[in-house]
C-alpha cells in the first residue's frame, strides 16, 4: 500500500509545517539560583507545574510576565501546558499577548482548540490575524480539529478572515480531512473555492479521501470539487496523475467510490504511469469485484495495458482476487 503510506506520510508533512510543535521546548527544570535569568526559569517550571498560587506569588516578586524562553514566552507555555488561571495571572501582571516566535507562533495558536483558553485571549485583544512565518493565521490549525465549529466562529467574529487565512487553500485542505462537515460547509459558504491547491498542487477533495471522510467527498463535490483532478506535483512520482476515483478505489473507500463514479468521475483515467482505475482496484488491501463491474458497465476498458505490460487481469492474479478474474475474463480480449 504504498500510495496510502505516502499520502499519510505527506499528511503528517503538511502538519509539521503548518502548525505549531506540539512539545514545548525543554526548560530548563533546576531549582532558581539568584537574578531575572533564574526567576525567568522558574516561571517555566511553576507553570509546568500547574501552581497558579506559587506562579502568583513569583509574579508579586518581581519575575516577569513576559519572560522568554527559546524564543517562546511564559504566556505561550501556559497557553500549552499550564491552565486558564495561569494564564489570566500572566496577563494581569503585563503579559503580552501577540508576542510571536522565531516562527510567527503566538499565544492563541498553542491554547488552540481549548475554547476557554482562547476566549480568554481574544478578549484581551489576541490577534487572530497574525501570520506564522509560512504565512498562515491560526485557523489553519484549528481546521484540522472536528466539533471546533464554535471556536472557529468566536475566532471569525473576532476578525478571523478565512479568506486571508495563507497564501494556499490549506485552511479548507485540512478541514476537508477534519470529516467535520459543519466546519467545511462554514468554510465553503465563506468563499473558499473546492477546486483551489495547496502549495503541492493537491486539493481538499483528495485530503478527505486521504482520511476516507465520505461526508466531506459528497460536500466537496455538492460545491463544485472537479472528480476528475489529477495533480501532476508529487515527490513520488508513482501517485502522480492519480484521480479521485483511483484514490477511492484503492483504499476500498466504497461510498466515495461509487458516488464519484455517479457523478462524473472518468472509469477510463490513466495515472502518470499509465495506471488505469481498474488497475487500482485490484491493488486495494480488500477485493471489491463490485467496483470492477460498475467501472467495466460505465465503460472502463479492461484491455488496457501500462507502458510496463500490466493490466487488470493480472493484477488481479497477482493479488489472488479470485472473483474479479472471473468476472474480466468474461470481458478481457488479451
Amino acid at each position: 500500500m504504498q500510495i496510502l503510506l505516502y499520502m499519510s506520510l505527506t499528511r503528517k508533512w503538511i502538519m509539521l509545517v503548518f502548525l505549531p510543535a506540539l512539545i514545548f521546548p525543554a526548560i530548563n527544570q533546576a531549582q532558581p539560583n539568584t537574578g531575572t535569568r533564574s526567576m525567568n526559569q522558574e516561571i517555566f517550571r511553576i507553570i509546568r507545574s500547574g501552581s497558579a498560587e506559587k506562579l502568583e506569588n513569583l509574579l508579586r516578586n518581581g519575575a516577569d510576565a513576559n519572560a522568554i524562553e527559546d524564543g517562546s514566552s511564559a504566556l505561550m507555555a501556559a497557553a500549552l501546558t499550564g491552565t486558564r488561571e495561569e494564564m489570566e495571572l500572566l496577563i494581569r501582571h503585563g503579559a503580552n499577548v501577540n508576542h510571536q516566535d522565531s516562527d510567527g507562533i503566538t499565544a492563541l495558536w498553542y491554547a488552540i482548540p481549548d475554547f476557554d483558553k482562547s476566549d480568554l485571549l481574544l478578549s484581551h485583544e489576541a490577534d487572530p490575524q497574525l501570520r506564522s512565518r509560512e504565512g498562515f493565521s491560526v485557523l489553519v490549525k484549528l481546521a484540522n480539529y472536528p466539533g471546533t465549529e464554535r471556536l472557529f466562529r468566536l475566532l471569525m467574529e473576532r476578525g478571523a478572515n478565512p479568506l486571508k487565512s495563507g497564501p494556499d487553500n490549506s485552511l479548507l485542505y485540512n478541514a476537508a480531512s477534519s470529516c467535520d462537515t459543519a466546519i467545511l460547509g462554514l468554510l465553503l459558504r465563506s468563499g473558499l473555492h473546492a477546486n483551489d491547491t495547496i502549495s503541492f498542487g493537491d486539493y481538499p477533495i483528495n485530503n478527505a479521501l486521504n482520511f476516507r471522510c465520505f461526508p466531506s467527498v459528497k460536500m466537496l463535490v455538492d460545491y463544485g470539487a472537479d472528480v476528475n483532478v489529477a495533480p501532476m506535483n508529487f515527490s513520488l512520482d508513482l501517485i502522480n496523475g492519480i484521480t479521485p476515483l483511483m484514490f477511492a478505489a484503492v483504499s476500498n473507500d466504497s461510498l466515495s467510490f461509487f458516488y464519484l463514479l455517479e457523478h462524473g468521475a472518468n472509469p477510463n483515467a490513466r495515472s502518470k504511469r499509465g495506471y488505469s482505475v481498474l488497475m487500482y482496484v485490484q491493488q486495494a488491501e480488500k477485493e471489491e469485484p463490485a467496483m470492477t463491474r460498475a467501472l467495466i458497465e460505465k465503460g472502463a476498458d479492461p484491455n488496457v495495458k501500462a507502458p510496463d505490460g500490466t493490466d487488470a487481469f493480472s493484477l488481479a492474479q497477482l493479488k489472488g482476487n479470485t472473483e474479479t478474474v472471473k468476472l474480466l475474463k468474461k470481458y478481457s480480449t488479451n
